[in-house]
């Protein structure tokens, strides 16, 4: 995967290592009651998971986990996606089945930090990874999960 992570982010002078800069593409599913409602859209990647901790910030209104992305609104102990008035008026992939969804801030507190802990696991297999295979590729984990070295 790391191979060929490098191939595709190698610019037109062949760099190899050099050319890392970018996170694996992929992103976070929100899953409400058990059920899998907001699947990662275009251009979203690992380093996403910023984000989602941006949500739990009172002052932080704007989310970006590729496009379309639903515009936020916040109260107190809730946060509402709005995928009807998305900024982007492009089709959601999968389609997302309501018009709004409404996640307790607590509860995705929770959930955040249980995806940086399986966001720290992986990173340090890419660490051993690096080693074990000699790839000398210096701070692998921040480039390919956090999108910085």
């Amino acid at each position: 995967m790391i191979q060929k992570e490098i191939d595709v982010q190698q610019t037109e002078d062949n760099l190899g290592i050099e050319d890392l800069v970018s996170p694996f593409n992929g992103g976070y599913i929100l899953k409400i009651d058990g059920i899998n409602t907001y699947f990662p859209q275009c251009c979203s990647d690992l380093s996403d998971i910023e984000e989602w901790n941006d949500l739990l910030d009172e002052e932080e209104n704007n989310f970006y986990m590729g496009h379309p992305s639903p515009r936020i609104k916040k109260d107190q102990n809730k946060i509402t996606f709005d995928f009807l008035n998305s900024e982007i008026q492009e089709n959601y992939s999968p389609p997302i089945l309501a018009d709004h969804l409404t996640v307790d801030k607590e509860k995705l507190a929770k959930a955040i930090q249980e995806a940086k802990k399986e966001l720290d696991i992986f990173a340090k297999k890419l660490i051993k990874i690096n080693g074990a295979e000699n790839l000398n590729i210096p701070n692998i984990e921040k480039i390919l999960v956090y999108g910085n070295a």
